[in-house]
Formats: C-alpha cells, structure tokens, sequence
C-alpha cells in the first residue's frame, strides 16, 4: 500500500484546521512515511489523539513534565492555566487516554531531560510545549538532530501573538520554513 495521498485525501485534510491535519497532508505532498513521532507539549492530548487518528502504523512519544514550573509562568511561554492540579488532571487523562495503545509511549519529562528516552531517526518531531523563545531554540536545536533525513520537524503557533517562537523558528531556520494551517510550521531535513 503506497503511503502517498490521493487529491481527495489532500482537499479534504486541507478543510480540517488542526496541526495534526496540516502534519499529514504535508507527509502526503512530500512523500514521507511516518512510523514515528514525537509530539512535545501534549497536555491533555488534543494533537496526540488526532495524530494516532491519521498515523495509525506511528509510533507516538508523547513529551510532556505536566508540571508547573517558574519559567512556564510568564506570558511569553504561553501556560494553559496556572493552577498545577490541572496538569496531574492532565496528565491522569492522556494516561488514560493511551492505556491500551502499545504504541504510545508517554515521557513525563521536560523536553530536553527526554531526549535520551526516543531513539534517533525519528519521522516527525512536533513541538508545541513553552513557547518562549529560549525553550523553543532549545527544543529545535536538542531534536532536530533525532530526526532522520527526509523526516519533518514541525511546530505550532508561528503567530506574532507568539514572538519567541518566530524569533527561534527564524533563527533556526534562516532559509525559512513551510507555513499552514492553524500557524503550523514545518521544515523538511535534508542532512
């Protein structure tokens, strides 16, 4: 079976305004096979549901402290709440989500602390977890070198709203990168 998609698949993924979507669509387009993901920031798992939806055969490794740490606290870094019970309550959810799925591995780590769990030629990386602009760099620059050539590195909120993200995506990518739905970004590896 080709994993090549047809121009229904594309027009119909090209409606569905989630990063998940955007991150198939273009695997479609570019021709890439994705046996394996890494989706960093999860919370309640939202993305994560939707990529085991589209990439079924995927090994997911969902990244996440689900914790409330001091530097997720400011503006810039984007916290979904303040209150910390909210992210056990998270974390208790996507757990429960994933229970029988032996192809998700959850990671309770900050992102960085887990790059030695995920072994390395990694199809896509996804990044959506503190959206200041050092955590950000920080993640591109830690993960990219998992991915394998040809894979894709891919974030969320490339949006003015977000300054750190854009000002890491630009610098980490200088010759620019591939822009989408719902201020999705993505770069193809070709090292």
């Amino acid at each position: 079976m080709s994993h090549l998609l047809g121009w229904e698949d594309l027009l119909l993924l090209n409606e569905i305004d989630q990063p998940a979507t955007y991150l198939k669509m273009m695997s479609g387009v570019w021709g890439i096979n994705v046996q394996s993901i890494v989706e960093i920031g999860v919370y309640r798992g939202r993305t994560s549901k939707q990529l085991r939806l589209l990439f079924p055969e995927a090994n997911l490794y969902l990244v996440d402290p689900w914790d409330l740490y001091e530097d997720y606290l400011s503006k810039e870094a984007g916290p979904v709440s303040k209150a910390a019970d909210v992210y056990a309550n998270a974390y208790l959810h996507v757990q429960e989500m994933f229970r029988d799925d032996p192809k998700v591995k959850i990671i309770r780590k900050p992102s960085t602390q887990a790059l030695n769990d995920v072994l390395d030629g990694i199809d896509l990386i996804f990044i959506d977890g503190n959206h200041s602009y050092l955590y950000v760099k920080e993640d591109i620059e830690g993960w990219l070198p998992k991915i394998r050539k040809g894979g894709m590195i891919s974030g969320h909120d490339y949006d003015p709203a977000f300054p750190g993200v854009v000002q890491a995506v630009d610098e980490c990518f200088p010759e620019g990168v591939v822009y989408g739905h719902n201020y999705t970004w993505l770069k193809q590896k070709d090292f």
